[in-house]
């Protein structure tokens, strides 16, 4: 009878778990959809390249300004419910835009999408914190990021594939039977307790003073500057990798949308296997502050080469996975957060920390790049290889800011 208890006991944590971060993984997918719909939402919609960049980016307002009390009500509640809450609510939203025909009810099912994704990745990390032990908490919360960011890859490669075989209402559909598949797991498995682990005390602690203890990690300066380069590095990913780069390189090369979104796909491979590689090269040099200022230079000098040094297909793909890689350094601002932070109110701090390494990217970037690509082109329908050079600067400055803000990095915790 033990031997069967500890055997479901180390199979269940993995399977909750697992459910989580699969969430994770679709709402990367729906973060990244619009990039692969560009030209069939453009005319069924009849909107504009800036529309698409506002359409896109509407997304992430709302996941940015829920982040906080996400991590609250996780924090209080625990992460079944708001996970069922917020699957079924994905179901609802992408429903609603698979039959959206005008701008109006495309944008509104989108900011739905955003409401509802806000709390999967502070639901992964609280899974992890619940049903694993202290031990390997850095590398399943390693894991919650990186599953997320393949998820952005596999689903521009095989978002893209739908969209050109069924068109972009049928890839929605797709996406509303995953929601559904994903909202049953998430009832009949997640709990938000091992019960063959000593269990966390049921008393919850007041929100007021959650609030308090929040508050006095958010006046801690290294805290803002790890959360500020983070966002800064991640922009890419979002602003650039998470709708731009595939009608930058179709344009660039003249290939398909299919190739051109495997080829952007590696930006989300990259960063995934960074994201590993450089936590793990960071526990073992135990300094923050050399490889945040390195990759931030490195990520700079790839950016700027991609964008305005004309070289083969081939060479391209390979600087846009080495891009990815390097931009997965911002991931150590969770590890500076988490030093930080006390045990209460680690999905709060994580929920924070999350906020601002989004809000740089796909909320100001996106639709930045297409206010950009309307001013360069003049209004025209088409858009030249140099309306995208013009339109992209900003990415390399934010990269050389995230070099400038790495170096008041200070590799010693603030507090004990």
């Amino acid at each position: 009878m033990f031997r069967k208890r500890s055997e479901q006991c180390s199979f269940m944590p993995w399977l909750i778990w697992g459910i989580s971060a699969a969430f994770v993984l679709y709402q990367f997918l729906l973060q990244s959809a619009i990039s692969v719909m560009i030209p069939q939402l453009m005319h069924d919609l009849r909107i504009n390249i800036l529309d698409i960049g506002l359409l896109s980016s509407s997304f992430f307002y709302p996941y940015v300004v829920l982040q906080i009390p996400a991590g609250i009500l996780v924090d209080r509640f625990g992460a079944r419910i708001l996970l069922i809450c917020s699957i079924s609510l994905c179901v609802v939203a992408s429903s609603l835009f698979s039959l959206s025909h005008g701008m109006d009810l495309a944008e509104w099912s989108r900011i739905l999408m955003g409401i509802a994704s806000a709390p999967a990745v502070v639901c992964g990390m609280y899974l992890a914190s619940r049903w694993f032990d202290k031990e390997k908490f850095a590398f399943v919360a390693g894991l919650v990021e990186m599953i997320g960011l393949f998820g952005g890859a596999v689903g521009q490669v095989c978002l893209a594939h739908l969209v050109t075989a069924w068109g972009w209402r049928a890839a929605m559909y797709v996406c509303v039977a995953l929601a559904l598949v994903l909202l049953l797991c998430t009832v009949i498995f997640v709990q938000n307790q091992c019960q063959f682990k000593p269990r966390v005390s049921s008393q919850k602690t007041p929100v007021l003073v959650l609030l308090r203890k929040f508050l006095a990690v958010v006046f801690i300066p290294q805290v803002w500057i790890a959360c500020i380069y983070s966002g800064l590095m991640f922009s890419i990913v979002t602003g650039f990798a998470g709708l731009w780069s595939i009608p930058f390189l179709q344009t660039r090369y003249g290939i398909s949308a299919d190739k051109a979104a495997t080829a952007s796909a590696l930006v989300f491979m990259g960063t995934a296997l960074g994201t590993g590689a450089i936590g793990w090269f960071a526990c073992r040099l135990g300094q923050l502050k050399i490889i945040m200022t390195s990759m931030a230079l490195i990520s700079f000098v790839l950016m700027t080469s991609i964008i305005f040094i004309a070289m083969p297909l081939g060479l391209m793909w390979i600087m846009l996975l080495l891009l990815g890689f390097s931009c997965g350094a911002y991931v150590l601002a969770f590890a500076m957060v988490k030093k930080n932070t006390c045990s209460e109110i680690s999905a709060t701090a994580m929920g924070f920390t999350n906020m601002v390494c989004i809000v740089l990217g796909a909320p100001v970037l996106q639709p930045l790049i297409g206010w950009i690509l309307v001013r360069s082109s003049h209004g025209a329908t088409g858009l030249s290889f140099v309306n995208y050079q013009d339109a992209l600067i900003p990415l390399p400055v934010f990269l050389l800011l995230a070099f400038l803000v790495a170096l008041w990095i200070k590799d010693k915790p603030c507090i004990e």
